[in-house]
């Protein structure tokens, strides 16, 4: 019996059944599409709470979507031009091409820069 069965046969929500194994609802939904295996301890807790014994589901990995696939939803960045104070014009792309691959930059444009965080580094380009 999966575990969307039992919640069904006891007429249970899902989130009457989170509160009662003190999970969340988000994951009673993984449980039941399948994205997440339940642990023993959910499947102990079942059995201990409703008196009834769920086997636990033959692991399966997660499906992984192809790289080809995920990369043809994804969606081009929009080209946005920065104006300088002393009158230069700089594209969003030439921005990344000198600060490489990072996770956040700060573009200002009044004193020509571009700061830029990767992990727990930081650093500063002259964009002009």
């Amino acid at each position: 019996m999966t575990i969307k069965e039992f919640r069904l046969s006891q007429k249970l929500s899902q989130p009457k059944l989170a509160q009662a194994l003190g999970i969340g609802v988000s994951t009673i939904g993984g449980y039941e599409s399948g994205r997440i295996n339940p642990s023993q301890k959910v499947i102990d807790k079942i059995k201990e709470i409703y008196g009834i014994d769920l086997k636990a589901p033959v692991e399966a990995p997660v499906e992984q979507k192809p790289a080809k696939r995920a990369a043809a939803k994804k969606k081009a960045a929009p080209v946005v031009f920065i104006q300088s104070a002393m009158g230069g014009e700089i594209s969003t792309g030439e921005i990344l091409s000198k600060v490489g691959d990072v996770d956040t930059v700060y573009i200002k444009p009044a004193e020509n820069a571009a700061y830029w965080v990767k992990g727990d580094l930081s650093g500063a380009v002259n964009l002009w």
